[in-house]
């Protein structure tokens, strides 16, 4: 799964994978590691990074995560690739044309428009399965529908094409 984070200011991707239980391959901005992570209190973590031990209180909060980690605070902005791409497509707006694709695999649940439908900015136009997960794709832009490039029960790679607004 891949996080986009913000510490300090500072924007960072990090892309985190289980290897094993309780064992992943976590990249940050590139850099990897293998990470042995194990709960033993209800906000307590201890880490095993590179050979080094190390224990981190993580408290979750709204938006994101409050870390202490060997007493150094940290304050963390999350947001996950999934709620990403929505938050992106919601808040894209105006007028123009709109190639509308796929940001991650999926299959589309519902289209919920036609060629030749106007639509309006953030009105939905299909509905896709992603991650196990249903999600609304919105229009970014105010226009008419030219194409839409798949139909339901159809399963989508990212990048693909699933609507084309003007």
């Amino acid at each position: 799964m891949i996080y986009h984070v913000t510490l300090e200011g500072n924007d960072h991707v990090i892309d985190v994978s289980e290897i094993e239980p309780n064992v992943y391959r976590v990249s940050v901005d590139g850099n990897e590691r293998v990470v042995d992570a194990h709960a033993t209190e209800r906000t307590v973590y201890s880490l095993i990074i590179g050979g080094e031990s190390i224990e981190a209180n993580v408290v979750e909060r709204q938006g994101g995560f409050q870390m202490t980690i060997e007493g150094d605070f940290y304050d963390l902005d999350v947001v996950d690739e999934r709620r990403r791409v929505l938050n992106r497509a919601e808040t894209a707006g105006g007028a123009g044309a709109a190639d509308i694709k796929a940001q991650m695999p999926g299959k589309v649940l519902k289209v919920l428009v036609e060629p030749g439908q106007a639509v309006e900015v953030g009105q939905g136009v299909i509905v896709l399965e992603a991650m196990k997960m249903e999600n609304e794709i919105k229009s970014p832009t105010t226009g008419t529908v030219k194409e839409v490039a798949v139909e339901t029960g159809q399963a989508v790679e990212s990048g693909q094409r699933l609507v084309l607004v003007e």
